[in-house]
């Protein structure tokens, strides 16, 4: 299928990436685009049930897998996004499934595919997206039966700023976005809690949220939260630790992903494999917020792990954690 510029018919009229460049050069000064966590580096072809982009991540190292999935969620939301004038805006509430099949090498160029259902461009409406990333011929995320409600834009950011950044996915030449993956929302490790190794055995972390980041200026400009992608690939992370912690071929302590305690990190690899389902976020963890994250084996289910984000004793997400093995280096 030809690439040609994104143009988007929607309920405010017709948006052309191609033919919106002037305004949104004469709107930079006004409205500037940080680019702190804009995944998308281009769209490449916009059609009413989907569409086709590419995003690259410009640094050295392994990328996890849960930032593609971010950004075909935000290759979907662009273009439901311009169907509604910029005037409404999707946020995912319920995933069905997102397999994550490794890493993502740095310095790739990783494309994307987004399938959307029909849907009506009306506040708290249901948007339900399907998607892909791959590199080359490997698929290593899929996403499916992503569900998400239109609520307000200005809410969260500036809907004129917005229509800037969809214009400039169009632009020949585009560089990829400055994402900050040096960024503290995204150096943030989990710190252990708890341990326990009687069935079932169960694990909790501390995970404390930034209270400023270049990331949460940019997600969102009005309401900064921790972005879910960020927060599933650390209960990813906290699920391998307890899966190593209770192999049966392992002492405790001694698997790749020992447990530590106190103030000690958890540093699990980036290139962990799961399958992650039934996933349900139910509230923002904002800026500073402080969560606990728990983790417990699924008795029968061998690496599968129910799993709970928690803010202030109650459950902010959930989701259900399936190990795969580790992705080939």
């Amino acid at each position: 299928m030809p690439d040609r510029a994104p143009v988007v018919t929607g309920a405010s009229g017709t948006f052309s990436a191609s033919t919106t460049n002037r305004a949104a050069r004469a709107n930079r000064r006004i409205h500037p685009t940080t680019g702190g966590f804009s995944l998308v580096h281009r769209l490449n072809l916009v059609g009413d049930d989907g569409a086709r982009g590419s995003c690259v991540f410009p640094v050295s190292g392994e990328i996890p897998a849960t930032l593609a999935a971010e950004a075909i969620g935000q290759l979907a939301a662009w273009v439901v996004m311009a169907r509604a004038g910029f005037h409404l805006r999707p946020l995912p509430g319920l995933i069905g499934l997102v397999e994550l099949a490794g890493a993502a090498p740095a310095g790739r160029t990783i494309e994307l595919e987004a399938g959307i259902e029909p849907f009506e461009v009306a506040p708290a409406a249901p948007v339900v997206v399907h998607g892909r990333a791959r590199i080359g011929d490997r698929v290593f995320v899929e996403l499916r039966d992503c569900v998400s409600i239109l609520l307000a834009s200005e809410e969260l950011d500036d809907p004129r700023r917005l229509a800037d950044e969809f214009a400039q996915l169009g632009e020949p030449g585009r560089l990829p976005p400055a994402v900050a993956l040096d960024d503290p929302v995204l150096a943030i490790e989990p710190v252990l809690l708890e341990v326990r190794r009687a069935e079932p055995p169960q694990l909790r972390a501390e995970l404390l949220v930034p209270e400023q980041s270049r990331i949460l200026d940019d997600h969102f400009p009005r309401k900064p939260v921790l972005p879910a992608s960020v927060l599933l690939d650390r209960l990813v992370r906290l699920a391998a630790v307890l899966a190593s912690e209770t192999a049966d071929d392992e002492a405790p302590g001694e698997g790749r992903h020992a447990p530590r305690s106190g103030d000690a990190p958890i540093r699990a690899g980036a290139d962990d494999r799961a399958v992650v389902r039934d996933v349900k976020l139910r509230s923002f963890a904002p800026a500073g917020a402080r969560l606990v994250l728990a983790v417990e084996a699924q008795i029968g289910r061998r690496g599968s792990f129910a799993t709970r984000a928690l803010l202030d004793g109650r459950s902010i997400a959930s989701a259900t954690i399936a190990l795969t093995t580790r992705a080939a280096p």
